[in-house]
């Protein structure tokens, strides 16, 4: 009859569609499922890159440390050199183009 015809005509409605909304899904979790998996890669290449800025930023920090260093001992050996050792000529002047042997004044 006409309500079985309509019965059947909506149940195979229902059927297409809930089959079209299981591919839907489907296709979606397969879309999220390959988003996460960029998602892991992009944060462990981030965490890679952080670890040779960290790196980085280490040895820089050590050459600053140790030129810091050297720039404390030249001081501390001018120091001495000019405080201690007063007999020791030394160039005073920047221009001065001495040749390391002694001034005459006279």
């Amino acid at each position: 009859t006409h309500a079985e015809s309509r019965a059947k005509d909506l149940h195979n409605h229902f059927h297409s569609y809930r089959k079209e909304q299981e591919m839907k899904t489907l296709a979606l979790t397969n879309k999220m499922a390959a988003l996460s998996a960029d998602l892991d890669e992009v944060v462990r290449a981030r965490q890679e890159d952080e670890s040779r800025v960290d790196e980085a930023n280490q040895q820089v920090s050590n050459l600053s440390l140790d030129f810091g260093q050297i720039l404390v001992s030249v001081d501390n050996l001018f120091l001495r050199c000019t405080t201690k050792r007063k007999g020791i000529k030394h160039d005073q002047t920047a221009g001065d183009e001495s040749d390391g042997e002694p001034e005459n004044e006279e």
